[in-house]
């Protein structure tokens, strides 16, 4: 995404919707960051990425900024043999995982994570404030408390949908 300012435009609408029919956020946070404009919040590289991509289609379209994985992780309906460290959203630097359909084996939706050890709340601001100022609010957010079973690790969810996806 090259700026937020053509978010607004025709073009940018078509960018947006092209990335964004699905993005789940998980966010494991870390150190204080502060948010950044708008402009640079969002690295180009994640503009570029299309649903439905194949692994090997993510590797070819950014070689040597991803890494594929020896073994892949499971998510349920979704696996990652495809990872991008390195980044930064909202001036924080994340890990993402692109997420796999098992079915399809199609770019199905991207994760991004704190790099370990690097959590508070600080962090989640700044990328969310990121995210909501180029994409707007979240269609949903799912918020999970710390608790024992979690290792009292708090965790955030926000989910953007477009068109019927």
């Amino acid at each position: 995404m090259s700026g937020i300012d053509e978010f607004g435009s025709s073009a940018g609408r078509k960018r947006a919707a092209r990335f964004l029919p699905a993005l789940l956020l998980a966010f494991m946070l870390a150190a204080p960051w502060s948010v950044v404009s708008a402009a640079e919040a969002l690295p180009e590289l994640l503009g570029q990425v299309h649903w439905g991509e194949s692994s090997p289609d993510l590797l070819q379209q950014f070689p040597g900024a991803v890494t594929r994985l020896l073994r892949s992780l499971n998510f349920g309906d979704s696996y990652v043999d495809v990872v991008l460290d390195g980044e930064t959203i909202g001036g924080v630097p994340v890990v993402t995982f692109f997420q796999m359909d098992k079915e399809t084996h199609g770019l199905k939706r991207i994760q991004l994570e704190r790099p370990r050890h690097g959590v508070n709340p600080p962090a989640l601001r700044a990328i969310s404030a990121a995210l909501n100022a180029a994409y707007g609010r979240p269609d949903k957010v799912c918020i999970v408390p710390a608790r024992p079973i979690g290792g009292y690790q708090a965790a955030a969810q926000e989910l953007w949908i477009r068109g019927t996806m």
